[in-house]
């Protein structure tokens, strides 16, 4: 018994027809895969930018690379909140007369070098105001006793 082809029993007619509409999905997906080759060429040159910014080999493994970034935003958010509660002060609003706004002489934006040595001005100010401070305390033998007190007759 001879098999029956996906030809048979059809005219010319629907023959070119159907591959017309092999054709066109033909090339359909032509256009996709040259669509995803595109896609996947400029994720590489991304990923090989992300490394490179990193400072890692472009054949450190991927979790390398999401782990620097985990640490890098722990860092970040540790640095800006010792800005937010050391370097940050209320200062008048310019735009808004009697109004404060809170402000940090320290920008992201500097330079390294510009970063640091505006820190090291932030720094001397804040050690500045803890030796002031230190200076209008009372004498530690003026110091209320009940502290030590109460520990001694335990």
């Amino acid at each position: 018994m001879k098999e029956r082809g996906i030809t048979d029993g059809l005219t010319m007619n629907q023959l070119a027809e159907r591959n017309a509409e092999h054709v066109a999905t033909i090339a359909a997906l032509e256009a996709r895969y040259a669509a995803l080759a595109a896609e996947n060429a400029g994720l590489k040159a991304f990923k090989t930018a992300v490394y490179q910014q990193m400072g890692a080999g472009c054949e450190a493994p991927e979790f390398s690379i999401t782990e620097g970034l985990s640490n890098l935003r722990r860092f970040a958010d540790t640095l800006h909140a010792i800005e937010r509660e050391f370097f940050t002060k209320e200062v008048p609003d310019e735009e808004c007369k009697g109004e404060t706004v809170e402000e940090c002489p320290l920008a992201w934006g500097m330079s390294v070098e510009q970063y640091v040595a505006e820190f090291r001005k932030c720094l001397a100010e804040v050690r500045e105001s803890a030796r002031n401070e230190a200076s209008t305390m009372p004498p530690a033998d003026s110091l209320p006793h009940s502290i030590t007190d109460s520990l001694t007759s335990q």
